[in-house]
């Protein structure tokens, strides 16, 4: 698991709550459900960001085998 990735996605989870749940404020974080719904949505931020992560190295690591042709 790589720690970066999971403080940024981390940090924008919060800010998407921020946002959605606290209507500009962090008066979500009383609420339990609210932190039962948080998790779920660190764990697929952090997937998309990881597969995200996976298909530029594909696409660079392609990029760069091209160029040796």
């Amino acid at each position: 698991m790589n720690k970066k990735r999971l403080a940024i996605s981390v940090l924008f989870t919060l800010f998407i709550c921020y946002i959605d749940e606290g209507y500009y404020s962090f008066d979500w974080m009383n609420s339990l459900e609210n932190w039962i719904v948080f998790i779920p949505y660190v764990l697929v931020i952090y997937l998309l960001f990881s597969g995200m992560n996976k298909a530029c190295l594909f696409i660079s690591g392609f990029f760069q085998d091209s160029k040796s042709l």
